[in-house]
């Protein structure tokens, strides 16, 4: 977030005069396939302990910031944090241990439009960012405590704050109601590219992997709606 407000005061504030800020929150709903099918698969293994089934990742949550210039075609600068988190639980000779599973999608919009009528907007971006995922497990009581382990991207390489390795490109078609002060955005986020998870099955099932040879691949494919509050020149 701060590299988001730091590059705003760089390279966009001569604009922000003239520019209407954006701010809120987005729910949506994705499908990662091979995501999902470890968790199967950890599900099946551990049938017999696991006291509460992870459940697979479908619903994710985040924040969404930036600004939006002109009216009847516009061009608009978003970052968008989308967060989905499922665990699991098991007893374990008494002590209730828990693992958690999150999928991270951070993606810099950047889009155009046109309004169709004095409410109604139309758009599409190119967004570029990250897909990634961590995790961490242990006792329930304290897993609080515990640091998030990356399970995939795994590269810490940065180029203008965002990861340079495995760059994840995607592209966001949307539909907009402006009730003046509330924005109230439909999209659809489909992901060009599908980002190898080096990590993912091996953490699931004890080292052992689903693809021999290959890391699993996956991507997040989203669709769902944003809630924002717009500030400033109309």
């Amino acid at each position: 977030m701060v590299r988001f407000f730091l590059f705003l005061v760089l390279f966009a504030w001569p604009s922000l005069v003239d520019a209407q800020l954006i701010f809120g929150w987005s729910a949506g709903y994705a499908n990662p396939k091979e995501i999902n099918r470890a968790i199967h698969v950890y599900n099946s293994v551990h049938s017999q302990t696991l006291s509460k089934e992870m459940q697979p990742v479908h619903f994710n949550h985040g924040l969404v910031a930036g600004y939006r210039i002109g009216s009847d075609g516009f061009v608009e600068l978003l970052y968008t944090r989308k967060v989905a988190t499922v665990s699991a639980q098991a007893d374990s000779a008494g002590v209730l241990l828990e693992r958690q599973l999150k999928v991270l999608s951070n993606t810099w919009n950047f889009g155009g439009g046109v309004a169709l009528d004095s409410r109604l907007r139309i758009g599409l971006s190119v967004d570029v960012g990250r897909f990634k995922g961590r995790g961490r497990r242990g006792p329930e009581s304290t897993i609080g405590d515990q640091e998030f382990q990356k399970l995939w991207v795994l590269d810490d390489t940065r180029l203008l704050g965002i990861s340079a390795y495995k760059l994840y490109m995607a592209s966001t078609v949307f539909a907009e109601m402006d009730f003046g002060l509330i924005g109230l955005r439909v999209y659809y986020q489909f992901a060009f590219l599908r980002n190898q998870m080096e990590r993912l099955d091996s953490w699931l099932l004890s080292g052992q992997t689903l693809n021999w040879g290959t890391y699993l691949d996956d991507k997040f494919s989203n669709a769902g709606v944003m809630l924002t509050l717009q500030l400033g020149k109309r």
